[in-house]
């Protein structure tokens, strides 16, 4: 209690005190009235109740000004009079700047979890105000991201309330005269246009307007907050008009304009609407990108501007095919030293260095040569385009069918498509094919062909064919004015889309990004535009065919570039595709929202594709595969089955009596696998083998894999074939095959261990070329230092054990006796092994182990067995016995 006179003036409060008390307030009100509307107490009927934790913490908060405060107005109060008057009292500037924040509306949660996400926010704000000392934090601030954006304005001496002010009246005048630009931009495009709009004073116009923006801005509203609702609406409006007119006149006059004169002014405003279509979309614009359907408006420029070659033939002469080929297999025997130094005599020579370039070229896949595409420096691990007037110029799909033109080549030159390969030589085929006609995907150089050099199972008895030699020419009708140019928006406008489709995607089935709480209009607009864009995806997918371009005059132009966009862009399709494809954890979202990948006509797509019967690429079919896969391991079984049998595979109907759902999908799976293993298909068994080993982790397929599994181990006791191999690779683990696109960890330069993808791999230099899945950057390591990541599940039960002991100790005991067995039957053991072993190193699998492991005719077999040597090198390594 205080005691004081009547007349006594009233006791003020101290400024510290005051200054605490309004940053409080300002966590509760705004400019329309109170917020944090769930924070505040629960009133009970007989009026009362108990405080929030909300209002318990923003008092806290409020509270941690107080002590800075008051050292700063001490601080303040003792600087002599003159310092005083150039720098303000700290408190009325924190009551000044906590007042100022209540004339402003809260943020929405939306934008609250948008505002804290930036994990550089904070540091980017100190930047700009220059202010070095840390903000105040608190148990509240990390519970309630507002209060946080409260203090840190607030406690910044940088930003005051005239600042703000004065920075908000220029936004608000910057976002005025963005509203008016594109609201004049696009009254000159409707009066300057009429029914032309391809026309010089546009083109120059625009081309100007662009000129002055020396950076484009990541959305067409970006820098205007603050500005006011009002101005926001008219940017927005004046940006949405000046769209509407681009795209109406494109669609007006759709294709490239037939008269020449036309086509700069064509290519240039399909540039400048690019670049005006190329921000970063919001919720809210959602809705206009539908109504101007932009995913059909990219697809269709980027098939506009195709790389639109004809195929014609050239007849070489047989005596100049057979000269070059000796001159490559006398190169061939003196690489077989030292390919380094060859490289290095060959380099100080005076030998054609195009010849030698194009030996390189056609074997270097068998020389173990790192081959990159001149336009991107994309490692190109096979097939490629490469030019024949050129000394040595390679080409991705994607830069060819863009149109790059790296260095001195030029757009007139012809192009050869290297995509077969000899089955002798393996070396690739330029010039005349020799295709047979009975084996099962063979093809000859004209060179093998001629000396007889037949791999095992071809004759010189069997039917062939003579296919000469092919040239990519360029279209004598395209009326293309710059082809660097069209290369330019094909490639912006492709990745429009790819990043229209990922954005979409990620809102579609993502929950942890700002998408999740968007509202349900957005989100069913978005679900429809994800819709859309994977239709257009797919619609290109169906198109591929084997026989694209040279079809005669008959087929129309637009059909031909359709059709030219879907061939030589199918697997970074496939890739988008993989891509979207919602994970596991995203699972539930598919049939909810958004592109149902789990259904029978994708899947079948997806079978079809991996079979290779659509005419698609090698690189398409391992994607598929491994999209399927992915796609199997959260599917249900019997729509699996469904699938499988539309194709219509012997497999499929003999398991279609099968108890067990998902066997006929099984039954084709290992099938495939073993067909491919016995063509010596290393790389599609392997593939194939590691999706089996992925299904054995997911629940539904289970039952059907052991069902199967009991059938392979079942049939070894009768008769071992070489389709017995493969089932008995998936049980026992595949060997580490390093093939293009499996998954690795290796060490490079450090001891942790890295994730990362095998893009070639190199036999004879021991050497693997590795792409990191986080950095994206290439390594070449040794093999040594790479390791398959393969995880074999557990599917063998008690009884399938036994039948491996069983099995293990009747062969071994063949072989005691002295009996000569078939390679398939000694190859069978060693797995059979393979899987024991695994069995001793598992508690779970020794518990089913039987007695007969452990019986004396097993042991004395295996003791036999063991006493015996390899005659290998023990510098060998496991995988590469295997």
């Amino acid at each position: 209690m205080t005691w004081k006179h009547p007349s006594s003036p009233v006791t003020k409060k101290f400024k510290v005190q005051r200054s605490a008390a309004k940053v409080m307030a300002t966590m509760f009100w705004d400019a329309k009235g109170v917020i944090l509307l769930d924070i505040l107490p629960q009133v009970n009927n007989d009026l009362t109740g108990e405080v929030s934790e909300g209002i318990l913490q923003a008092f806290n908060v409020a509270e941690s000004v107080r002590l800075p405060l008051a050292s700063e107005r001490q601080r303040w109060n003792a600087q002599e009079d003159q310092k005083k008057e150039s720098e303000a009292d700290p408190t009325e500037l924190f009551s000044s700047k906590a007042l100022y924040l209540m004339r402003f509306a809260g943020l929405t949660k939306v934008q609250l979890r948008q505002e804290m996400r930036s994990k550089f926010y904070k540091q980017m704000i100190m930047k700009k105000s220059g202010n070095k000392q840390p903000v105040l934090w608190s148990e509240g601030m990390e519970k309630f991201p507002s209060f946080r954006l409260v203090m840190e304005f607030v406690q910044d001496p940088v930003w005051t309330a005239e600042r703000v002010h004065q920075m908000l009246q220029e936004r608000s005048k910057f976002a005025s005269a963005i509203s008016e630009v594109y609201m004049f931009s696009a009254e000159m495009l409707r009066v300057m246009s009429d029914n032309d709009p391809f026309q010089i004073p546009v083109v120059l116009y625009f081309r100007e307007m662009s000129a002055y923006q020396h950076q484009f801005a990541r959305h067409y509203a970006d820098g205007l907050d603050g500005c006011g609702l009002s101005q926001e609406a008219r940017v927005r409006s004046g940006y949405y008009t000046l769209i509407r007119r681009f795209v109406d006149a494109f669609r007006q006059n759709e294709g490239v304009p037939k008269h020449s004169k036309k086509a700069p002014a064509y290519d240039i405003l399909q540039c400048i609407l690019l670049h005006l279509l190329d921000v970063e979309w919001q919720p809210y614009d959602l809705s206009f990108i539908h109504e101007m359907q932009l995913p059909q408006l990219f697809m269709n420029f980027a098939k506009e501007t195709v790389k639109m070659r004809d195929i014609c033939t050239a007849e070489v002469k047989e005596e100049e095919e057979l000269e070059e080929y000796n001159l490559y297999m006398n190169w061939f025997k003196e690489v077989a030293g030292d390919f380094d130094s060859w490289m290095s005599r060959m380099n100080d020579s005076n030998c054609d260095k195009k010849a030698f370039k194009w030996f390189i070229a056609r074997f270097s896949d068998v020389l173990d040569v790192e081959i990159t595409c001149d336009g991107c420096r994309t490692t190109l691990p096979g097939r490629r385009y490469r030019c024949l007037q050129c000394v040595d110029m390679d080409l991705c799909t994607a830069c060819f069918i863009g149109g790059v033109e790296p260095e001195e080549h030029q757009d007139t030159h012809e192009i050869v498509h290297l995509v077969y390969k000899c089955n002798t030589c393996q070396g690739f085929i330029v010039s005349s094919r020799i295709h047979c006609n009975e084996c099962d995907d063979f093809d000859l150089c004209l060179g093998c062909h001629v000396k007889q050099k037949f791999p095992p199972g071809h004759t010189d008895k069997h039917d062939v064919t003579k296919i000469p030699m092919t040239k990519l020419v360029p279209v004598k009708t395209n009326p293309s004015c710059s082809s660097a140019l069209q290369a330019y928006i094909h490639q912006h406008a492709w990745l429009l889309y790819a990043s229209l489709t990922l954005t979409l995607s990620d809102a579609v089935y993502s929950q942890e990004t700002g998408f999740t709480f968007m509202d349900p209009d957005y989100f069913k607009v978005a679900c429809q535009l994800q819709q859309q864009c994977l239709d257009q995806a797919i619609y290109c997918l169906d198109q591929v065919s084997c026989e694209i371009e040279g079809e005669g005059e008959e087929v129309p132009l637009e059909k031909r570039r359709e059709r030219t966009f879907a061939m030589h862009s199918q697997e970074r399709i496939m890739g988008l595709l993989g891509a979207v494809m919602p994970s596991k954890s995203k699972k539930e979202h598919t049939s909810e929202c958004g592109y149902n990948f789990c259904t029978e006509d994708f899947l079948n797509r997806l079978l079809k594709v991996s079979r290779g019967d659509q005419g698609h690429e090698l690189n398409t079919h391992h994607l598929a595969l491994q999209l399927m896969g992915r796609l199997l391991a959260h599917s249900d079984t019997r729509m699996a089955d469904i699938s499988t049998q539309s194709m219509g595979s012997a497999e499929a109907k003999a398991a279609t009596s099968a108890s067990v759902t998902g066997q006929q999908t099984v039954a084709h799976l290992f099938s495939f696998g073993a067909k491919a293993f016995e063509r010596s298909g290393l790389e599609w068994a392997c593939s194939v083998a590691r999706m089996l080993e992925m299904l054995l982790g997911a629940h539904q397929w289970q039952q059907a894999i052991q069902q199967h599994v009991s059938q392979c181990i079942q049939g070894l006791k009768h008769n071992v074939q070489p389709s017995s191999i493969f089932p008995m690779f998936v049980i026992a683990g595949f060997p580490e095959v390093l093939t293009t696109g499996a998954l690795v960890d290796y060490t490079y330069t450090s001891l942790e261990s890295q994730s990362g993808v095998v893009l070639k791999h190199f036999p004879d230099k021991c050497q693997t070329l590795v792409i990191d899945l986080k950095t994206r950057k290439r390594h070449i390591v040794k093999d040594q230092q790479v390791s398959c990541r393969a995880d074999v599940a557990d599917v063998l039960e008690s009884e399938s054990i036994d039948k491996f002991v069983l099995f293990a100790i009747d062969i071994m005991s063949r072989i005691q006796n002295g009996e000569e067995l078939s390679v398939e039957t000694l190859w069978v053991l060693s797995l059979v092994l393979k899987v024991l072993n695994r069995c001793f190193q598992s508690e779970t699998l020794m518990a089913a182990v039987g007695k007969n492991v452990f019986s004396k005719n097993f042991v004395q077999c295996l003791v036999s067995l063991c006493c015996k040597g390899t005659g290998l090198n023990q510098s060998w390594l496991l995988k590469d016995l295997e």
